[in-house]
């Protein structure tokens, strides 16, 4: 059973900072291998990725021009579930927040 009060608070809190601090550590960790991998590769292999990574962008330019309902549509179908997920969050929530006030005012 849930226990709740001073010490749950701060136990919950550690976790989320935890969460964080390990979310930004593996951020730093990736941005600097990525840096080293870069800083690795001669001149003509950063000209290719870059040539590469331009015609990517202009392919996905070109995509959105030609066919914007096809990408509404596929936002839309893709949209639907972070929806349906974030309407669930919302309302789990909701229920926490009320159990949390009862628990308080009672």
């Amino acid at each position: 059973m849930y226990s709740f009060g001073p010490s749950s608070d701060v136990t919950f809190c550690q976790d989320i900072e935890t969460k964080e601090f390990m979310e930004r550590e593996f951020e730093d960790h990736y941005n600097q291998i990525r840096i080293n991998d870069l800083k690795d590769m001669s001149k003509s292999e950063l000209v290719d990725k870059l040539l590469n990574m331009e015609k990517q962008a202009q392919d996905l330019e070109n995509q959105l021009d030609s066919s914007p309902d096809r990408l509404v549509k596929s936002l839309q179908h893709s949209g639907n579930g972070m929806i349906q997920s974030l309407q669930k969050e919302i309302e789990e929530l909701r229920t926490e927040n009320s159990r949390l006030k009862e628990l308080l005012y009672s």
